[in-house]
């Protein structure tokens, strides 16, 4: 909830200790506050604050919810640019700095399509809902789009109800299973 605000604001951490924010999250916050490391370059940064597992954490989340879909849209139509490709960057060193589980934790809360950055074999689903999310679709025609060009995908819901949708692309069909692994996908 802090992140920013050493950064944002006219408070200090001296002004956060005394208002009793414990030392621990003192530490990440001066970490990840950029004007409190002027002299580092942006990549610097990224590296100093990897050696903190709290600060990459407060840093994975802070960029998943800058590099969420709707968020990046709406900046490319204010500022006319897409992001920088610096964060991506930035997100390859802070995610090998942090514990896989919880970096997929951050990333199925905050921005899910972010998912598809880590190894595929290591990014578990457990429903269509979340498979949708990780692609940023909103029904299942969307997903069979997205996994190719050229392709004829066509969406068979199965006879029951309950079963799990068959995808079928092409000549080439598969149902949907879950839990199932990313890279099964």
């Amino acid at each position: 909830m802090l992140h920013d605000v050493v950064e944002d604001s006219h408070f200090t951490l001296d002004d956060l200790r005394a208002r009793r924010v414990p030392e621990r999250s003192l530490a990440a916050i001066e970490l990840v506050s950029r004007n409190l490391h002027r002299d580092l370059s942006y990549d610097e940064a990224i590296l100093q604050i990897s050696t903190s597992l709290d600060a990459t954490l407060v840093k994975i989340s802070d960029d998943a919810h800058n590099s969420r879909p709707d968020r990046v849209a709406a900046l490319d139509l204010v500022a006319g640019k897409p992001t920088n490709p610096r964060y991506q960057r930035a997100r390859e060193v802070l995610y090998a700095a942090g514990p896989d589980d919880q970096v997929a934790k951050i990333l199925r809360r905050v921005s899910p399509p972010l998912l598809r950055e880590l190894p595929a074999e290591a990014v578990v689903v457990d429903s269509l809902q979340e498979l949708l999310a990780i692609f940023d679709v909103a029904e299942l025609d969307g997903l069979a789009e997205s996994i190719g060009d050229n392709l004829d995908p066509d969406v068979y819901p199965g006879d029951d109800p309950e079963s799990a949708p068959e995808l079928i692309v092409g000549r080439y069909g598969f149902s949907l299973e879950f839990p199932m692994t990313l890279g099964a996908f």
